[in-house]
């Protein structure tokens, strides 16, 4: 056991690219309001049978002034869109004018798909016109840790450098894994986060045949409906978040605003199968409760879930039961919210986007809406609602778990608190 004090991490900077908008403001607003982000797609994407009609396309949205138009078009989406969220979060951060030790900076940035339309691209071209035809920027654009290296070449970042790929759970381990780094004095901020562009032909065909989309995305329905009895499979999104992480003294001498404080992370695996959860989601409540000690705080006081809510019927069940098991005693029930009904589901950048949203509705102390959830499923007895609703948060946590067995969970307070044993008195 590590005996070192562990430092106060913080938040100091957000920024979102999504389907609902080109920055974290836009993106709030349009979460409060209840706008739905999926839409018809101009071109389906896909393959034959597999073809997909719906998704959440990511809003157009400006370059940062360090990547221009031509050059932009030569990267692959989910390194662009992370480099625009990035650029955001920099200068919310108030770190855009060289305020900070580059070499005390560093990035835990993550994906899924990555590069993989660059990769099928590829293959196409040594198919249709031999090996030569492959771009040198292969190595370059195709591979999931390219986009920590370009934020790091781009932004100056001299610190610790990781790349994480854990399926749903990439971007809460990706933010949890960069507190690790500022609690333990390995640097004093960190940009996190993750992005991904799954709607390529062959991402969209792959999820189709997988079964694990819902039969709307062929064009007969428009939104998710998580937690909902009509539940039947995800939509995909694309898009991406970035948070800067700063250790809570370091930020208070340079000046800078405060959104929440990062106080618990945790992550378990349910070793039992590829791609269901573990019965009851015993593993998702075992990430829950480890992320609420970590915090240093106990399963009452927590007073709002951002819940994973994927529409998927066997994953919102072992979510409820989660929630369930871990507030059970609780003489409040949190209220709960389910983004991906707004959203869809962004694959890698899906975890990292709800981070950022819970530190919003911490800071704002509001609860945004899960659209569609008129009646629950059978069992769902977790508190959500179609609107959005306002209550104290004093203590929030952001779930995720995904393929492999993967569960993540990130414990928020909010930053003005000055005693944390007040929380959920």
């Amino acid at each position: 056991m590590d005996n070192r004090v562990k430092r106060d991490v913080v938040v100091t900077g957000i920024g979102i690219l999504s389907p609902l908008g080109a920055d974290s403001r836009s993106t709030w607003k349009k979460i409060l309001d209840g706008t739905c982000g999926i839409r018809v797609l101009e071109s389906p994407v896909g393959f034959g049978q597999y073809l997909i009609r719906q998704g959440g396309r990511v809003v157009s949205h400006s370059l940062p002034a360090f990547l221009d138009a031509r050059e932009a078009n030569r990267l692959p989406p989910y390194m662009r869109f992370g480099l625009v969220a990035a650029d955001e979060a920099f200068r919310d951060a108030g770190l855009s004018d060289g305020n900070a030790t580059l070499e005390r900076m560093g990035v835990v940035a993550g994906s899924v798909c990555g590069g993989a339309e660059v990769i099928h691209d590829s293959i196409d071209a040594i198919l249709r016109r031999g090996p030569r035809a492959v771009s040198p920027r292969f190595v370059m654009y195709a591979p999931i840790n390219m986009l920590a290296g370009e934020l790091s070449v781009r932004l100056g970042l001299k610190g610790p450098q990781l790349a994480l790929s854990t399926h749903g759970t990439t971007g809460i381990n990706a933010i949890g894994r960069a507190q690790r780094i500022i609690q333990y004095g390995d640097a004093d901020i960190m940009l996190a986060g993750a992005s991904d562009a799954p709607l390529s032909d062959i991402i969209a065909a792959a999820f189709a045949a997988d079964g694990s989309l819902s039969p709307g995305t062929g064009g007969t329905k428009p939104c998710l409906q998580p937690f909902g009895s009509s539940r039947d499979g995800t939509v995909l999104s694309e898009g991406a978040a970035m948070l800067v992480l700063e250790e809570r003294a370091h930020a208070e001498r340079r000046g800078a605003h405060i959104y929440a404080q990062l106080a618990g992370y945790a992550s378990t695996c349910d070793a039992h199968d590829r791609a269901d959860p573990s019965p009851h989601g015993e593993g998702l409540a075992r990430a829950m409760r480890l992320a609420i000690q970590d915090a240093g705080m106990h399963e009452g006081a927590v007073h709002y879930v951002s819940a994973y809510g994927e529409s998927s019927p066997q994953g919102d069940r072992a979510e409820c039961d989660a929630i369930e098991r871990v507030v059970r005693s609780s003489p409040r029930p949190p209220m709960v919210s389910a983004p991906k009904s707004q959203l869809g589901h962004l694959m890698g950048a899906a975890g990292a986007i709800e981070a950022a949203l819970t530190v919003l509705a911490v800071r704002d102390q509001q609860v945004p809406p899960t659209l569609g959830v008129r009646q629950k499923g059978a069992g769902c007895i977790v508190d959500i609602s179609p609107q959005p609703r306002s209550g104290a948060i004093d203590f929030a946590l952001s779930n995720s778990y995904g393929y492999g067995g993967n569960n993540a969970v990130l414990a928020w307070k909010r930053a003005l608190i000055p005693d944390p044993a007040a929380i959920g008195s």
